[in-house]
């Protein structure tokens, strides 16, 4: 019990000083953006891993299964973000090229069961535009696209079996969107507020003035930011003159001395991370879209070398409901909330070599909601947890009693991921992200192992198991990066 006062007195002991030393409160969710159109690279090193494991019973053999898989992997990305955001457009535009090399194994009751090498490079790119009419009412128009190509060499004990194969996916979604709600950025306010509260501690600001004063603070911020260099020397010369004058028209300082300057200089340097979001937003969304899928492989089984090569083209039509809150509890604390429901059709045309082409059809509903905590205790460390729900429906044909394919079934996912972010430099930072999953699903649906995308559908390519009444598997993971912002 000692113990515990003692640790909760600690904590008391180091987060006042950065509560009570505010000048003052500012509820950051009432500031309104000026123009804002804002661009960033980034290249990003992750190294991860993952170790999952799943109990299944089989009703056919009457036992219970317990397998287990183990692999690593490492990724490098390069990320391109472009953001506007005015009275009449919000606009959001993400390219990320990524390339993935990993090593899974996997074993049942304790034996090698197989081990596979895979490599896949990917260019994927989302566009988001919203164009508001009569106050917060908006329509959007969406785009997503992804490609991937994948190599994977995979190796099974039982009988020797050997693969190899190439794989191309090509998707694109085009999200239609109305409703009514805005999300606007607040982290050039809160970087307002950073600034003048660390020279009201180094002793240097004598005072604030009002509300007014720090909002236009924010706003000089925001269009210091705006503004591009590619000499970041003469960048930095810029924005700390153009804050220094703001500062001596406006308040009233004890001195400005090397203190001074080198306190405005290190929370101008670090104080505008991360984003900070206020506002919430409700919309009616339809998604029509459309993936290919082609796969070329060589199999060795028992001496016997089989090729073959898979198409598989899927439409995906579906409507739901999407709501966003995002609520700035103060400088430190920030509440996120998403819930969302649909329910849509995926028509999905297979054919493999000579054989006859294979048409399915899969309803489904999908729910779900989720809930993040982000946390910022100070200008270079960002700290969330996020955890949340999900529940899928899949109302397809079951046509196992012909040996063909079960597409009904229900499944529910249950997750929750830490994510932790320190700036070791304006430009560099390193972040650690491990996440908890759960996935409970009756009639064999692995639920959510591979799906249409963000949208999140099914994998139909997976071979069932029709004996099977009920599958459970957990994932932990966990992954540490490095990322270098160019601009």
């Amino acid at each position: 019990m000692r113990k515990r006062c003692l640790f909760i007195g600690l904590c008391i002991l180091f987060f006042a000083p950065r509560v009570f030393s505010q000048i003052k409160e500012f509820d950051l969710s009432r500031y309104q953006l000026p123009e804002l159109e804002r661009r960033t690279l980034e290249f990003a090193f992750n190294l991860g891993g993952n170790n999952s494991g799943t109990e299944q019973r089989n009703d056919l053999a009457d036992d219970i299964e317990d397998n287990s898989s183990l692999n690593y992997y490492g990724n490098i990305d390069a990320r391109y973000t472009y953001y506007l955001n005015n009275n009449r457009f919000q606009k959001e535009t993400y390219a990320i090229f990524y390339l993935r090399s990993g090593f899974d194994n996997r074993k049942s009751e304790g034996d090698l069961v197989s081990k596979n090498f895979e490599f896949i490079p990917s260019l994927r790119v989302n566009h988001i535009s919203r164009n508001y009419f009569s106050g917060d009412y908006f329509f959007a128009i969406n785009m997503e696209g992804d490609y991937n190509y994948a190599r994977n060499d995979y190796y099974r004990k039982l009988n020797e079996y050997n693969s190899e194969s190439d794989e191309h996916s090509l998707y694109g979604v085009i999200p239609l969107k109305i409703g009514k709600g805005r999300i606007e950025r607040v982290n050039d306010v809160r970087h307002a507020i950073f600034i003048l509260n660390a020279l009201k501690e180094a002793n240097r600001l004598v005072d604030t003035k009002d509300d007014e004063d720090v909002t236009a603070f924010a706003d000089l911020i925001a269009n210091l930011k705006n503004k591009r260099f590619f000499d970041q020397r003469i960048r930095r010369m810029y924005e700390l003159e153009a804050i220094d004058s703001f500062l001596q028209a406006n308040y009233q300082f004890t001195e400005r001395d090397a203190r001074y300057f080198a306190t405005m200089n290190d929370f101008w340097l670090y104080g505008g991370y991360p984003t900070r979001n206020a506002g919430s937003r409700f919309a009616l969304a339809f998604y029509p879209g459309y993936k290919y899928y082609s796969d070329n492989y060589t199999l060795e089984y028992d001496r016997d070398t089989t090729e073959a090569d898979i198409t598989r083209q899927s439409i995906l039509l579906a409507g739901g409901m999407e709501y966003v809150y995002e609520k700035p509890i103060n400088l430190q604390w920030q509440n996120t909330i998403t819930g969302y429901g649909y329910f849509g059709v995926i028509n999905t045309k297979e054919k493999e070599d000579d054989f006859d082409e294979e048409e399915i059809n899969i309803p489904h509903l999908k729910l779900g909601a989720s809930q993040k905590l982000g946390y910022y205790p100070n200008t270079r460390t960002f700290m969330s947890f996020q955890y949340g729900a999900e529940y899928l429906n899949l109302m397809g044909e079951d046509k196992s009693d012909e040996n063909g394919s079960n597409f009904n079934g229900q499944g529910i996912r249950t997750a929750a991921t830490v994510n932790v972010e320190y700036f070791i430099s304006p430009q560099l930072r390193l972040d650690f992200n491990a996440s908890a999953n759960y996935f409970f699903s009756k009639n064999d649906m692995d639920y959510l192992n591979e799906y249409f995308r963000d949208y999140g559908v099914y994998n139909y390519a997976e071979i069932p198991n029709y004996y099977l009444t009920y599958r459970k598997r957990y994932d932990l993971s966990f992954s540490l990066r490095l990322i270098y912002q160019l601009f």
